[in-house]
Formats: structure tokens, sequence, C-alpha cells
């Protein structure tokens, strides 16, 4: 059905892949060069996103995420640290609110073609590790494209401030071994899933 072109990681359907086919589809980030601009793109969508941005954007807070590496992707690149560290150390960094209201869980929502899922994660070290934890539930919802954001397969991470969902993270690809998602869903079905997304959004 689709050949693997370029490709930044390997993943747990890859062998499904037919290296004679015309339709390719290249496994790399392109639509944005940083954590900013993704950051940025969700909420063009009107999805609500932490606040980002310099130290003075942000605001005093207890804790920050700091991104050392803003094109770094999942939980490379960042790390916690409190108001006097960023101060006196990451003041130029690239910084959001640590939300620790979720109390270490997690939400994913994964979209592989037209079939969407809302996986739940638990980190019993949020306060001082970025991760995604331990899987604890997965809810598939109701089939469909998502046209507005356009893309064969991504993720979303959200965590809970109050009463609200906020987006923290936007993977315009996503390493589906990595986040465990071999266990619901097969080679075959990625594979066809992908295949229906491309001729759609024509990648």
């Amino acid at each position: 059905m689709i050949k693997l072109g370029d490709s930044i990681f390997r993943d747990f359907y890859d062998n499904e892949f037919n290296n004679k086919s015309k339709l390719i589809y290249n496994r790399v980030r392109k639509l944005f060069k940083n954590r900013m601009e993704e950051l940025s793109f969700l909420e063009s969508k009107h999805i609500k996103t932490v606040n980002f941005g310099s130290l003075y954007s942000v605001g005093i807070h207890d804790r920050y995420v700091v991104y050392t590496d803003i094109t770094s992707h999942n939980f490379e690149g960042k790390r916690i640290e409190n108001y006097s560290t960023v101060v006196n150390i990451y003041s130029n960094f690239l910084l959001s609110e640590f939300l620790d209201e979720s109390q270490g869980y997690m939400v994913k929502y994964l979209q592989v073609g037209r079939r969407r899922f809302r996986i739940l994660y638990y980190n019993e070290r949020y306060n001082n590790l970025l991760a995604n934890g331990k899987m604890i539930d997965v809810q598939e919802l109701e089939a469909s494209y998502n046209d507005n954001i356009a893309l064969p397969i991504y993720s979303i991470d959200f965590v809970s401030k109050g009463m609200e969902m906020i987006a923290v993270d936007f993977n315009e690809i996503e390493n589906l071994s990595k986040i465990g998602a071999d266990k619901f869903l097969s080679s075959e079905e990625v594979i066809e899933e992908l295949y229906k997304a491309i001729l759609r959004y024509s990648f």
C-alpha cells in the first residue's frame, strides 16, 4: 500500500510498508520548526493551550517547564524548575507554567487516520520528571477525520487545570511504539488508516 520514505524513528508497523509502492509516507516533522510554533498552531485552532512564552509573558509561578531545546519532542529538551532558578539561569528560555493540578495524570489524544483514541497515563514522579508514565486506560472515540489539522498520525497531550483540559504538547508525528499503541492497534490497521489518510490529505 505505502512506502516509508524519510523517517526519524522506527515503529512497530514498519514491516507492513511496501517498498514498491508509489505512495510515500515521510515520517518527519515538516510543519513546525519548534515547540513555540506547535503550541501557537494549537491556539490558532482554538484549542486551549498552556500559557507559554518569555518569563515576562508567562508571569510569576512557583514552578515552570523550561524548554532547554525547543526543537526536541515528547519529553526531551524540557525540565521542571522553580522560579528562583528560572530567574537566575533560564530567564531567556521558552517557558510554560507547570500545571500540577492533574496530580500526575495526563490525557493523550491520538489520531491515526480516522481512528481516534483518548489515552490516560499516570506519572507518579510528576513533580520532578516529565514523562508519559504508566498507561491506565484507553478509550476509542467515534471514528472521524480531523480535517482541521489534516495529518495522518498525530497526538495532543492534555493536563487538567481546574475544570479545563489544557494542551501542553503537540506531536505532528507520533512514535506509536513509544506510547504503547501496539497494545490496541495492529500493524495492518495502522497501515490501512495511513493509506486512506495520505490519499485524503495528498501527502
